[in-house]
């Protein structure tokens, strides 16, 4: 059946609904719950993820050094009148009226109207609203206890006061009703097809470039891995350079991915969903590697017909061969890379331009067209910074589906690549039908502008 319409809330999840949801991941503002596969399962839920809002948890005695610190540069540079419905409310697609703005309804529309048409509507799903209840969060926030990180469940936990969470398709899915009715990908699958499994790799690239201009030639992420390492935070540095992930020379690349191999952390993660399995099961990622074989080999039934031949890391790496092509053949990255270059001027230079036109003593601000411009730039540029690239990947059996540039109707493509690395294209190759996305693009608040400008400055002063 067809989905509500953008902004619709579909009908409320309730204490009963909770079962049919399980803990997929988290970032620092949003926790996703995946659908687990139940048959005959409502369409407006199946295949998709359920993106819940989480608050963060004021924590007693080494939370109050870091509120006294935050408290005096605050008043050094007071943003507090700088606010989001004050930055975009004058955008098309967002409310008018800022009193019926919530962070979800600014986020949908954040989504939609700004993020969706710089990269592509092929890649981004805004999502639509359910309306959830008390009793459903507390039924979640329960279950989800034990799977959840413990630096996470430290500093933050599920917002119960929310009343709309957003359900978006699931990205780790290459086969996945659209929110509207599902359109017949044509390439002439068998029914029986489905019975391979999907792998998903999930990519956090961060930026991708270095600013014109900048006195040091090396990425933001190399630097920010130093700070880390100043701070404790991790022991060295990640060999992975961004540089390279978005670079059109395919070595460069292939060497990124192998560096993400070797230094996951919150770059990689990979996650297998076997055919009659419930959920997804995380197969890769920081202190996890469970590869065995990749697909089902040419589908003859044999279980172990994978395994045998081929060992972990060659899994891992045929794995990684599709992810290169299908990011080639998608195009995202250089999306992505651009959505990312919308900020010229770097934070230092916005945090100076805010205090220019803010009032010394009352806190107001007067914000003029082009510096509004600029700080939404800032905006889209932090978010695309911070966001994921998933690839969904699903082994078609010999002979199926011809590798195309084109696009099936549902949005997923097939690529070709030779069984092992030596392999020359032809024949042989294996067909990957595939499904590229990006995640994570909710509005970041300009109320954090402050907090940027301070780590931007902590990041610069370590590595110079």
């Amino acid at each position: 059946s067809a989905m509500a319409r953008r902004g619709d809330a579909v009908c409320c999840l309730g204490a009963a609904a909770a079962a049919g949801w399980v803990y997929l991941a988290e970032g620092g503002a949003h926790l996703v719950l995946e659908r687990r596969a139940i048959a005959g399962d409502d369409a407006n839920f199946a295949g998709c993820v359920l993106r819940l809002r989480k608050t963060t948890i004021k924590v007693g005695l080494d939370g109050g050094a870091e509120d006294d610190l935050e408290s005096r540069t605050r008043s050094a540079h007071d943003t507090s009148k700088l606010t989001d419905a004050l930055l975009w409310r004058d955008q098309p697609g967002f409310a008018r009226d800022t009193a019926c703005e919530t962070p979800e309804t600014m986020s949908l529309a954040f989504v939609e109207n700004v993020m969706r048409p710089l990269l592509g509507s092929r890649f981004t799903d805004p999502g639509v609203y359910v309306t959830v209840d008390y009793e459903f969060l507390r039924a979640v926030a329960q279950s989800v206890t034990t799977e959840r990180p413990k630096q996470r469940v430290d500093v933050s936990v599920i917002d119960m006061t929310q009343t709309r969470a957003v359900l978006l398709r699931d990205a780790n899915l290459v086969d996945t009703k659209s929110h509207t009715t599902r359109l017949d990908a044509g390439d002439g699958e068998s029914p029986n097809e489905s019975e391979n499994e999907t792998f998903s790799v999930e990519l956090k690239p961060k930026c991708g470039f270095v600013r014109d201009g900048s006195q040091f030639s090396v990425s933001r992420f190399a630097m920010h891995q130093r700070l880390k390492v100043t701070n404790g935070n991790v022991l060295q540095v990640s060999k992975y350079d961004p540089l390279d992930l978005f670079s059109t020379n395919q070595d460069d690349v292939h060497k990124a991915l192998q560096a993400l191999v070797a230094f996951p952390r919150n770059n990689l993660r990979i996650r297998r969903r076997s055919p009659n399995a419930q959920q997804s099961t995380m197969v890769f990622g920081e202190g996890v590697n469970a590869f065995t074989s990749l697909g089902g080999g040419e589908g003859t039934g044999s279980a172990n017909e994978g395994s045998v031949t081929s060992t972990k890391e060659e899994t891992l790496s045929s794995l990684l061969r599709v992810v290169q092509v299908a990011l080639r053949e998608s195009q995202v990255l250089p999306r992505v890379l651009s959505a990312q270059r919308k900020d010229r001027l770097g934070v230092e230079v916005l945090m100076e331009r805010v205090k220019g036109v803010t009032d010394e003593l009352t806190g107001e601000l007067k914000l003029e067209t082009r510096l509004k411009g600029e700080l939404r730039d800032f905006v889209v540029s932090t978010v695309a910074k911070d966001c994921s690239v998933l690839i969904a990947i699903r082994r078609l059996r010999s002979g199926k589906g011809k590798a195309e540039e084109t696009l099936a109707l549902d949005e997923t493509f097939v690529v070709s690549c030779p069984e092992n690395k030596k392999g020359c294209s032809g024949d042989a190759d294996a067909k990957y039908k595939c499904r590229v996305s990006v995640v994570d693009l909710d509005l970041k608040s300009i109320r954090n502008l402050a907090k940027w400008w301070r780590l931007e400055r902590d990041v610069m002063q370590n590595w110079a």
